[in-house]
């Protein structure tokens, strides 16, 4: 009883263990990957007559940016053409000149017509029957240059509307002619020069973006659920080597990924960071490059 006793005051005695800090998890050998690493391609085939970016890996350049222009004379010329007979097709859809006329034309000839008509009627045979066929007949051919001043005034109209379409089907070739960057980031590779020929589909630039990278690890799936860790705070540590020595450096994000997949006993997860500089202005995280994720578990465990 005595034994029983002390061995019940020494473990009322000992300190409660503090299950209020959360623990975590270190996945090692985590990879950095960019989110978006484009090989740009030609989309048309011509020659390069411009390259307006150099291999460098801090410049930045935007989305949208003119990166190289491919040979491009020949659909200028295709424009200005399709621009002169545009503004034809506009004048003549928007002049009225021809339809007046001959709405006026029959204007006249139908008051000729009612005339002769009348004059008949008071004093028949006056005009002849022939004379009054006549004017009949002139009255209406002038209503059917009025209709047909109205058709062509509307073919015109639609003449306009295609010859728009085909400054846009050549301004859509133009833009084929010119590499844009489709993302932002940085150029890291120029595959072609200028006064090269390129066809569609080659690669001419590489673009990397290096401001947003993913770095991307694997957890043992018997002694981790994504219940655990998904959406859980996340700490990276990356080193660099400054002057020959050894520095770590870490960056903070949240687990943006996990995968539903198991692949031999581990899934994948990932988190998105964005990517500071250091002091020197270069880019602290590199695709490529290894790191250690340690992520804080859900609740602790």
């Amino acid at each position: 009883m005595q034994v029983t006793a002390m061995l019940l005051a020494l473990s009322m005695a000992a300190p409660a263990a503090d299950t209020k800090a959360p623990a975590s998890v270190k996945v090692s050998n985590c990879l950095i990957l960019a989110i978006d690493d484009v090989a740009v391609p030609a989309q048309d085939a011509g020659m390069i007559t411009a390259i307006n970016v150099k291999e460098h890996g801090q410049l930045p350049v935007e989305k949208g940016t003119l990166l190289a222009q491919i040979e491009d004379r020949d659909l200028q010329v295709k424009r200005k053409l399709a621009e002169i007979e545009l503004s034809a097709a506009k004048e003549q859809a928007e002049s009225s000149v021809s339809l007046d006329v001959a709405e006026k034309t029959a204007a006249v000839a139908k008051t000729e017509w009612e005339n002769a008509v009348e004059i008949n009627a008071k004093s028949p045979r006056t005009v002849s029957d022939t004379e009054v066929r006549r004017l009949k007949l002139t009255y209406e051919r002038y209503v059917l240059e009025a209709e047909k001043a109205m058709l062509e005034q509307r073919v015109a109209r639609l003449t306009e509307q295609a010859k728009q379409s085909a400054i846009e089907v050549v301004d859509s070739d133009i833009r084929k002619r010119k590499i844009q960057a489709p993302v932002d980031g940085v150029v890291e590779k120029v595959f072609k020069r200028v006064g090269e020929w390129v066809t569609p589909g080659e690669h001419v630039i590489r673009v990397v973006r290096m401001d947003r990278l993913r770095i991307e690890g694997m957890l043992p799936a018997e002694e981790y659920s994504p219940e655990d860790v998904a959406q859980q705070p996340v700490k990276i540590e990356v080193t660099i080597t400054r002057g020959g020595e050894k520095i770590k450096k870490e960056v903070k994000g949240k687990l943006d990924y996990v995968s539903p997949v198991i692949e031999g006993g581990e899934y994948r997860i990932w988190v998105e960071v964005d990517n500071p500089k250091t002091d020197g202005g270069y880019w602290l995280l590199r695709p490529g490059q290894y790191a250690e994720m340690t992520i804080e578990l859900k609740g602790g465990r």
